[in-house]
């Protein structure tokens, strides 16, 4: 997919996380993750962005990052405000609080 859509891949992003994902090429797939809650925050879309969080988080639990539990804390972080977008406040209030207690 990369090779396909070379020239335009911002465009293509929300289906490359999902291609690498299933390649277990889990690296690629946590990128493209990245690249894809930023667009859906940039565009409001919370839902979408909490999908792609939730496997983000998922992929994060199976590789050996440097920066794995920063990553993690930005990733829960992002996860409360898209939450807290969709109106949903105790959801939003337990995983904010999880950047604290754990």
């Amino acid at each position: 997919m990369e090779v396909l859509y070379r020239d335009d891949l911002h465009a293509h992003v929300g289906g490359l996380p999902h291609h690498f994902y299933k390649g277990w090429e889990w690296h690629k797939a946590f990128g493209y993750l990245l690249e894809a809650v930023a667009q859906a925050r940039h565009s409001h879309a919370c839902q979408e962005a909490l999908t792609c969080i939730e496997r983000a988080l998922e992929i994060l639990s199976k590789t050996t990052l440097t920066a794995k539990h920063n990553i993690a804390m930005q990733l829960f972080k992002w996860k409360g405000s898209m939450h807290y977008g969709l109106e949903q406040m105790a959801v939003a209030a337990n995983t904010i609080s999880l950047l604290f207690y754990g």
